[in-house]
């Protein structure tokens, strides 16, 4: 199984809102590639809060965070037709605001696209 991490524009607004948690990897300036933090654990976001660096969580803790801190629900779950398209479920637990996006080809898909809802809800907001 691999690692599904947030992408680069995901891991800035994430920042930008406060994510704060843990991570093993990383992005940097001038790449869209994520970075292994080499010793342990780190909080890139705290750490260096004032720089271009981004805490790189992945899709599965993004999502948790998203729940658990800004009270938003991200579900992705197969089209009940066909069980071959995949769904998407963006859910504001505090006051009901729902979305969804559906037909995307595999869960990562349906989870990156509850990120991004999730994520242009909390920016606009």
């Amino acid at each position: 199984m691999e690692l599904k991490l947030v992408n680069k524009s995901q891991a800035i607004l994430l920042k930008q809102l406060g994510f704060d948690w843990d991570c093993y990897f990383h992005y940097q300036p001038h790449t869209d590639t994520a970075f292994y933090n080499e010793y342990d654990k780190l909080n890139v976001n705290k750490a260096y809060h004032d720089s271009e660096l981004y805490s790189a969580p992945s899709a599965p803790l993004a999502i948790k965070w998203l729940r658990e801190i800004k009270d938003i629900n991200v579900t992705a779950h197969k089209e009940a037709a066909s069980f071959k398209k995949w769904w998407t479920t963006v859910f504001h637990l505090t006051n009901g605001w729902e979305t969804d996006a559906q037909h995307l080809n595999s869960a990562e898909e349906a989870e990156s696209a509850g990120i991004d809802k999730a994520l242009d809800y909390l920016i606009k907001k």
